[in-house]
């Protein structure tokens, strides 16, 4: 069925992967500065 092509899913999984990290990291890192920012003008 997915004969010669399971090197190509697992590298594109990977990747997949990766990207979904990288997002949630730089999400996180800025939700982090914003809500930094927010808490210094109000506190």
């Amino acid at each position: 069925m997915l004969y010669g092509f399971s090197g190509v899913i697992l590298q594109g999984a990977i990747v997949t992967l990766e990207l979904a990290l990288s997002s949630v990291v730089l999400a996180v890192l800025i939700g982090l500065v914003g809500a930094g920012r927010s808490f210094r003008k109000t506190g």
